[in-house]
């Protein structure tokens, strides 16, 4: 099995990541180690630096000579897919001291910001966990909330959570940031109503209909009494149903709203567009709800996008092009307004 005899080095920088395939035998000591880093960055050799891991504990680990079989070891036995073919990752984070900035070290070791980069890529909002990395980093150096975003996030999560233990069939929930009218959902719990009733025969029955269908619940009684606690027993149930309908609506026309927050604001909206013509993200949609929560958590979203668009880097071949000549139009938007300044300066002088 291949995942056994290779393994995928990840090496990252506080400038930029690089992905070096190799044979799980060669990385059985540092010197090993360091020989890929140093291939990768042959500007390191003969330089001080750090290498860390994070160890099963989702902890931040010094790499040396007595951890680097656990490391090594670790990204096999994490490794879920059933895929033969799949390569297990070992993510390594190389701190220099002559670092000029300590951000991809900072950001390893920082629950919060592993903790948002993990839930960006598990709720499908970013394609890859680099990719999720590259916003933690912007939303770092620009000082937003990781944790109120974080949190809204996992709301989100466990709303739709909810719309799927509401058990209603997936081919009438909305898509992802499609809206349902008031009159819809009107029309959906009238259709929802029950209809108790006792029967002459001595049975006690109580009716719902939705999407379509009829659900009974019918139960021989001997006594009125007995009907009266059924009837009540049926209608906690139905009640119930009808309460997590409900739920459902609301989870979704929260995500509606905000969705819709992004569409009416124009930095949102052109944020989103990025994220989804660079190839970050896991589709439009998928944008359009991850900046309506950094909206609806009263992130700085300008100063996010500025950054994001001025560091970014894709693996996506369809978005690689239009990040660098965003990037290169970014520059030449600066220094165009300041040569124009500079010859404002120069014809107030000579006008005085």
């Amino acid at each position: 099995m291949s995942s056994c005899k290779e393994l995928i080095l990840k090496l990252h920088t506080t400038e930029e990541t690089l992905r070096v395939r190799v044979q799980a035998e060669s990385c059985k000591d540092m010197a090993q180690i360091k020989g890929y880093i140093e291939q990768a960055w042959p500007e390191l050799k003969d330089k001080e630096y750090r290498i860390y891991y994070v160890d099963d504990a989702d902890e931040m680990c010094l790499l040396n000579d007595l951890s680097v079989a656990d490391a090594v070891s670790l990204p096999g036995k994490m490794l879920k897919s059933n895929d033969e073919s799949a390569v297990p990752v070992l993510d390594l984070f190389i701190k220099r001291d002559t670092d000029r900035s300590v951000a991809a070290v900072q950001r390893a070791d920082d629950a919060s910001a592993r903790n948002l980069a993990r839930w960006l890529t598990d709720f499908d909002y970013m394609n890859t966990f680099d990719d999720a990395w590259q916003l933690v980093d912007s939303m770092l150096a620009t000082g937003q909330d990781l944790d109120s975003v974080a949190r809204h996030l996992e709301n989100r999560q466990n709303e739709k959570k909810s719309v799927i233990a509401a058990a209603v069939p997936k081919a009438q929930r909305p898509a992802r940031g499609e809206k349902r009218t008031a009159s819809e959902m009107e029309k959906e719990n009238d259709a929802s109503a029950i209809q108790p009733h006792v029967q002459t025969s001595g049975k006690v029955s109580a009716t719902s209909r939705k999407d379509g269908h009829e659900y009974h619940i019918e139960r021989n009684v001997k006594s009125e009494k007995e009907a009266v606690d059924t009837m009540r027993v049926a209608d906690h149930i139905m009640s119930r149903a009808l309460e997590q309908e409900q739920d459902s609506s609301r989870a979704w026309k929260d995500i509606a709203d905000e969705m819709k927050m992004v569409d009416d604001d124009e930095t949102a909206r052109d944020f989103a567009d990025m994220l989804d013509d660079f190839g970050f993200v896991e589709s439009h949609d998928a944008a359009r709800e991850l900046v309506g929560s950094l909206m609806a958590t009263q992130q700085n979203l300008s100063r996010v996008a500025d950054h994001f668009m001025r560091h970014a880097r894709t693996n996506s071949l369809k978005g690689a092009k239009k990040v660098a000549d965003a990037q290169k139009k970014a520059v030449g938007d600066a220094a165009g307004k300041k040569k124009t300044d500079g010859q404002g300066q120069q014809q107030e002088q000579k006008t005085a």
